[in-house]
């Protein structure tokens, strides 16, 4: 560790701060992961199945295929103010887990008084290429908003509000 630490050109003998035990940390996994080889053990007259000869070794070998992804169509792109709430009574009404539309809540779901019930949306600077879906309805008072659906209710505040720029995609 005190290797590790001298040719990062850390000081060893003082107390680390946040950043250079998250450096620490990568240099010793990367470390592992590189140092880490299997030990193979050599025997006579032993039969080892290869991939080519075992058709359940085959088929585990080939790598899975990831899920084939339409291309999207940005149809509109907005900057609109956005807030986040998650399923607790004070934020919604008596039913928390249930949209306005009659659905569970779920990953991916924004409420949005000013786009149909179904319309999908990115919020690409914060979420990347995930789509979300328009499932729910904020206060009438907020019709140009937008609301971001979190698990719990710490993630809904860090969360915060925001001016954030949403393409329509749908």
């Amino acid at each position: 560790m005190v290797y590790i630490l001298k040719t990062m050109g850390i000081n060893y003998k003082k107390q680390l701060n946040k950043a250079e035990k998250i450096v620490l940390c990568a240099a010793v996994a990367a470390l592992i992961v590189t140092s880490a080889r299997p030990q193979v053990a050599v025997a006579a007259n032993v039969s080892v199945p290869t991939i080519d000869s075992t058709p359940a070794l085959k088929q585990a070998a080939e790598p899975p295929s990831l899920p084939v992804v339409p291309p999207v169509t940005v149809k509109r792109t907005v900057i609109v103010v956005a807030t986040a709430y998650s399923s607790t009574p004070d934020q919604t009404d008596d039913t928390p887990f249930i949209t306005s539309n009659g659905k569970q809540v779920y990953d991916g779901l924004v409420a949005a008084n000013w786009l149909p019930y179904g319309t999908k949306v990115r919020l690409p600077d914060m979420f990347g290429d995930k789509i979300f879906t328009v499932n729910d309805r904020m206060n009438r008072r907020f019709s140009d908003r937008m609301d971001v659906w979190f698990k719990t209710r710490d993630d809904a505040k860090k969360f915060g509000i925001r001016h954030i720029r949403i393409q329509i995609v749908q």
